[in-house]
C-alpha cells in the first residue's frame, strides 16, 4: 500500500528549499511512530539533512549535519568482507597473476536508480555494479568518501544493495 507524500523545507545548514516525495510505506518507523527520512544534500559542499516525520507524514522536525565523520575506508571494506565471509587480504594466484579478493556494492536492479529524486545519490548508485570497489566508486563520481560511505550504506539498509566478491588482478 502505497503512502506517498510531498515535502517541502528548508536546509538548516545552506538555506536552499528542498522539495521531495517520500513513500512512508517504504520507510521504517523508528520508536514512537516517527519516520526518518536521511538526504545527502548540495553538491559544492555536501551535507546530511534529516527529516523527521509523524504517521500522517507531516515534518516533525528538520536537522542537519555540515561535518560528517569520515569512516575508514580499509575498516569498511574489512567488515563487508566479513559479511561475505572473505578475508580481508585475501591475495591468491591464478594463472601467474597476483589477484585480490575484492567486494564490491551491486545494486540489486539498476531500475531503482529511476526511483532517487536526489542526483548524488543516483550518481553513487549508478557505479554499484559488482564490479566496483568503494574506493573505484568514490574516484570515479568525485566525491568525498563519507558521502559515498553513507549513501552506500542507506541502501544497502533499504535491501537495494548487496555485496559480491570480486577477483581483481593486483596492481600494486
Amino acid at each position: 500500500m502505497m503512502n506517498k507524500r510531498v515535502l517541502m523545507f528548508k536546509c538548516p545548514t545552506c538555506g536552499e528549499d528542498i522539495h521531495t516525495e517520500v513513500d512512508l510505506s517504504e520507510m521504517r518507523k523508528e520508536e514512537g511512530g516517527i519516520y526518518s527520512l536521511t538526504i545527502v544534500h548540495g553538491t559544492e559542499n555536501p551535507h546530511i539533512v534529516i527529516v523527521y516525520l509523524d504517521e500522517n507524514g507531516s515534518i516533525r522536525g528538520v536537522e542537519s549535519f555540515d561535518k560528517v565523520i569520515a569512516l575508514n575506508i580499509e575498516r569498511t571494506e574489512r567488515m563487508a568482507m566479513m559479511i561475505a565471509g572473505k578475508k580481508s587480504s585475501e591475495t591468491r594466484s591464478v594463472e601467474g597473476y597476483s589477484v585480490k579478493v575484492s567486494i564490491c556494492p551491486k545494486l540489486k536492479s539498476p531500475d531503482l536508480i529511476r526511483k532517487v529524486k536526489n542526483p548524488i545519490e543516483a550518481r553513487i548508485l549508478a557505479q554499484c555494479d559488482g564490479r566496483n570497489t568503494v574506493d573505484d566508486i568514490k574516484s570515479r563520481t568525485g566525491l568525498p568518501m563519507e558521502i559515498v560511505l553513507f549513501t552506500i550504506s542507506k541502501y544497502a539498509n533499504k535491501k537495494w544493495i548487496r555485496y559480491v566478491s570480486v577477483i581483481k588482478k593486483r596492481t600494486d
